[in-house]
């Protein structure tokens, strides 16, 4: 077996120094070099961080209990997953030394953590000499840094390590000088590890002596990943010939050539001339560029330190007024709410007034509006039509950009194309739902969709499996599998209609309407006994269905799902409206065809067939299919296994993959997808248990409501008998007192009295010539005659 041919080799001239070039011919996505970090640590800005894991200590710590000094994890301690511990041996029994001889107190690390890279890169020349020479022979650029304030900063670490007696001589200033400046040049920005509840993390800083050498261009053909291991992997972006540079790009490709070079200039300490910033265009981009105020039409460029010039008109104008109208803009932008979409759109709105299209800040603020129209798309229920428009303009603009000044595989373009093809099939769904575009241009919408989103994984599959982007990569994945779906669907259904218009066009009906016209004779009972036979036939059909041993049926009416199983047998159901559907509930194997995987180290494999046995049990089927619906295995395993196998891919070689560690791909998986099932189990007994207390709760109460109720109704009653009561011997009273005061009112007196209000009552009045002379005369006792007046008539 012969040894691979070397990727790259190591070069030297005056203007680059050190750098590596190809050694042999390289595709895009092949691996160019993996690199172990010589030195990682926090940065000089960094808040105080675990010395063994790098894990953000946020509220409090406990020191080292070997060496009493160094701050660490506090509780159970630092993480047991550690690819690697910072606080070495030789390290622990140093501080030891130093506090037993000098009096080291933890507060002193604690105050200078911004030092530790620094002094664990100097505490690596007696134990790794050879990785000591190489790193002493990056660029440091001393000379540059000196009497700068960034000196004078370094001096803080400079005091710091020599207040230590390292090697009990006070090691020279320069020599610390010149570890900080090695850092400082060509160190790489590394994630560090998150805080587990709240995902918050570090970013520290890292030396890799073989990545060190790569030469800068503002248009590299390099692409770069760190992964949680703190590996550093460097894939071939683009095809690189044998004996071109391999370059990376040191600074943000989007942004402008001045705030590049004044990036370089500030941390590398050199200006950079490559082809880019040589070119006032930036590749036609005009990414630095403003909308000429003559012609209107061209784009006016800073061609010499003095002066603007227009493309177009070949007008000039005054530095100082082509940059204070940019720095207004850039003003602007700096003070702008970057989550407001409003506000986003009113900058890009005015500014393009001014700016040419490609401008950087434009760039910026597109890339911002579609990151917040993507949240607004995804947190509302119904998205507008007009929002997932603008999100594709949006990345339809952004995206040429991307293609020019990041070639090859890119970052930036992945997740652009990523958010290009959500918006694209989310946008389709809506108008093919409304019926305003057909199936053919539903297709037609997914089929682009698709080769967005197939480039857009060809650039994440080589992205570190738990980074941000290697989790896009396995959604995207997911995405993938779902498109496809739905494209089959979507063609399923279109060949369908296409047999269903053809059979209606060429299909004569059994019975016709007009067929009285020509044989009224022929609509006897026997037409009417064969219709009856017909919808019998048809009902039967359409209702008796068998379920057969080893599943379960499930029914569903008008889209929901019925609260009753049928076991094995024939049975009935109401036709037209209710659909039912058999689950196996007897063992058996699934099995998950053509997974595509990337390993960490780039290559693409695939997995012919993977087999997963599984059961389902009959109690269970209910609640399975109610969470996860009648294709429960799609969801449960075949995304899992998809999932879970791209996850162990992504973070091991192809060696590993297939030799070392092959045997335990299908330990890995079934203990993923039983403890999956346990989490599903116990989650739903924990709901049962919670419904079971609800309801409990929810009957005391309705007990209480009960207790309350019939209290009150008592004591109701009790005040309306009381009320009744009162008032009827208040009747009893009162007619009591009226029977006594009759009795006495019966004299002899008022009785005649009454006597004679009564006859005054029934008294009747003639009035006439002709009228009898006579009168009634009664007496009462010793009454004296009452005389009646001449010509009336008394009754």
């Amino acid at each position: 077996m012969t040894a691979p041919a070397a990727r790259y080799e190591v070069q030297t001239c005056e203007k680059l120094g050190r750098y590596l070039v190809a050694a042999r011919d390289l595709k895009a996505g092949e691996t160019i070099l993996s690199d172990e970090p010589f030195v990682l640590g926090p940065n000089s800005e960094s808040s105080l961080v675990c010395f063994n894991c790098y894990l953000p200590l946020m509220s409090k710590f406990v020191v080292c209990k070997k060496c009493a000094v160094a701050p660490v994890c506090p509780g159970e301690g630092c993480p047991e997953n550690l690819h690697k511990k910072w606080h070495s041996d030789m390290e622990c029994d140093f501080f030891r030394s130093i506090k037993l001889t000098n009096g080291l107190h933890p507060m002193t690390l604690v105050q200078n953590v911004g030092s530790l890279l620094a002094l664990r890169a100097f505490m690596k020349r007696t134990i790794e000499a050879q990785a000591w020479k190489e790193f002493m022979q990056l660029e440091t650029h001393l000379e540059e840094r000196k009497g700068t304030r960034v000196w004078e900063f370094s001096e803080d670490t400079v005091k710091f390590i020599q207040s230590l007696s390292i090697m009990d001589d006070i090691p020279d200033s320069e020599l610390i000088q010149k570890i900080c400046a090695a850092i400082d040049v060509n160190s790489f920005e590394v994630r560090g590890p998150a805080v587990p509840a709240l995902g918050c993390a570090e970013i520290l800083r890292g030396v890799y002596l073989k990545a060190a050498l790569l030469a800068h261009d503002c248009v590299g053909n390099t692409h770069m990943s760190i992964n949680d291991n703190n590996l550093l992997v460097c894939h071939a972006s683009t095809d690189i010939k044998k004996g071109e540079p391999i370059f990376y790009n040191y600074t943000d490709p989007l942004k402008g050539t001045s705030i590049r070079q004044q990036h370089l200039l500030i941390g590398k300490y050199f200006k950079c001339t490559c082809s880019r910033c040589s070119d006032v265009t930036e590749i036609g981009t005009y990414m630095s560029s403003v909308i000429c105020p003559e012609c209107k039409t061209g784009y006016v460029s800073h061609t010499t330190p003095e002066e603007w010039s227009c493309n177009n008109c070949a007008k000039t104008f005054p530095e100082n007024n082509m940059s204070f109208k940019v720095q207004c803009c850039v003003d602007k932008f700096g003070v702008i709410n970057k989550k407001d979409e409003k506000e986003l759109e009113e900058y890009i709105r005015n500014v393009s007034l001014i700016l040419a299209p490609n401008h950087y800040l434009l760039v910026e603020a597109k890339q911002r509006l579609a990151g917040v129209l993507r949240d607004t798309i995804n947190r509302e229920p119904r998205p507008t039509k007009k929002l997932m428009r603008r999100k594709m303009e949006l990345c339809k603009e952004i995206l040429p950009v991307i293609e020019i000044l990041c070639p090859g595989i890119s970052r930036t373009k992945a997740i652009t194309l990523y958010e290009l093809h959500a918006a694209m099939v989310q946008l389709a769904k809506k108008l093919f739902d409304g019926r305003e575009i057909s199936g053919s241009a539903y297709m037609d919408e997914l089929m682009s969709a698709e080769k967005l989103l197939k480039r857009s994984l060809e650039m994440l599959f080589i992205e570190p499996g738990n980074s941000p982007e290697g989790e896009l990569c396995a959604k995207a994945l997911e995405e993938y599998r779902a498109l496809k779906a739905t494209m089959s669907g979507v063609l399923d259904a279109l060949h369908s209609e296409g047999k269903s218009y053809n059979f209606h066009a060429n299909y004569q009906p059994p019975f016709n309407p007009l067929w009285n016209r020509f044989c009224p004779g022929m609509a006897d009972q026997s037409s009417v006994l064969a219709l009856l036979i017909l919808a019998v036939g048809v009902t039967v059909h359409f209702s008796l269905h068998k379920v057969e041993e080893g599943h379960v049926g499930v029914y569903y009416r008008g889209g929901a799902l019925l609260p009753v199983t049928s076991q094995p047998g024939f049975h009935m159901m109401i036709p037209l409206l209710t659909s039912y559907k058999a689950i196996q509930t007897t063992l058996q194997t699934d099995e998950v065809k053509n997974v595509p995987c990337g390993t960490s180290g780039g290559v693409m494999i695939y997995f012919e067939r993977i087999e997963v046995v599984n059961k389902l049990e009959p109690i269970s089927v209910l609640d399975m299919v109610r969470n996860f619906t009648a294709d429960y295995d799609k969801t449960l395993i075949f995304n899992k296994v998809h999932h879970e196998l791209n996850q162990f891919c992504s973070a091991h070689t192809l060696h590993e993959v297939y030799i070392d560690l092959f045997d335990q791909i299908d330990e890995n998986l079934r203990t993923v997808v039983e403890k999956e099932a346990e989490t599903a189990r116990r989650k739903a007994v924990i709901e049962a248990e919670k419904e079971a207390q609800v309801a409990k709760i929810q009957y005391e109460q309705k007990i209480m409501e009960k207790e309350s109720l019939q209290k009150i109704e008592l004591i109701e009653d009790s005040i309306h008998k009381a009320k009744q009561q009162t008032k009827a011997e208040a009747d009893f009273y009162h007619l009591q007192k009226q029977a006594e005061a009759n009795k006495l009112l019966l004299t002899r007196e008022y009785l005649e009295l009454k006597r004679y209000e009564a006859l005054a009552l029934n008294n009747k009045i003639y009035f006439g010539n002709d009228i009898p002379n006579m009168f009634l005369q009664a007496t009462v006792g010793d009454s004296v005659p009452v005389p009646i007046p001449k010509g009336v008539k008394v009754e």
